[in-house]
């Protein structure tokens, strides 16, 4: 009904040369364009798991593993972020903007404990929205995902339904 005035109200000033109506009008028909674009995106995304947006072959550190390690993952695979396990356990993540920082302070060849901050923990049946929406929340770039198989993996909110790599345990 909105875009449909909308449409009236445009062609309305259009025809008489009133701007104003005009731009109002496709400012209004753009606006709820990109609400239902939003919309769709949401439907689809609150249909599909978080478990189902896993790859389950990453990169993974360990404790004893050093910043050398992490630049040489990063410059040799497409994964910006790493888990750090402890056996099955994750107990951290290093991110990709920690790595580029130490570098940039010249902090020699640390542990990646040193590097490692904590990240939430989700659900594999939580929808894709609802983990965006968490992790958007908790101004959080990655989570670790967690199945009732025991199963972990991994999922970076860069955009609304993009994947990455899990973990497995």
């Amino acid at each position: 009904m909105g875009q449909g005035l909308a449409l009236v109200m445009g062609v309305y000033g259009l025809l008489t040369g009133q701007l104003n109506l005009l731009i109002i009008a496709t400012l209004v028909l753009l606006g709820a364009g990109a609400t239902q674009s939003e919309e769709r995106t949401r439907a689809v995304l609150e249909a599909r798991r978080l478990g189902d947006a896993c790859n389950r072959h990453v990169l993974a550190l360990s404790e004893s593993d050093r910043l050398s390690t992490v630049v040489r993952h990063l410059l040799t695979s497409y994964q910006p972020d790493f888990p750090v396990m402890r056996g099955a356990e994750l107990v951290g993540v290093v991110l990709r903007t920690d790595v580029l920082r130490a570098l940039e302070r010249r902090a020699g060849d640390v542990s990646v404990t040193d590097l490692m901050t904590t990240c939430p923990r989700l659900t594999a049946d939580q929808s894709l929205a609802d983990a965006h929406a968490i992790l958007q929340d908790l101004n959080a770039p990655v989570a670790a995902v967690h199945d009732v198989r025991g199963s972990s993996g991994w999922w970076v909110r860069k955009i609304f339904a993009r994947r990455r790599p899990c973990c497995s345990s």
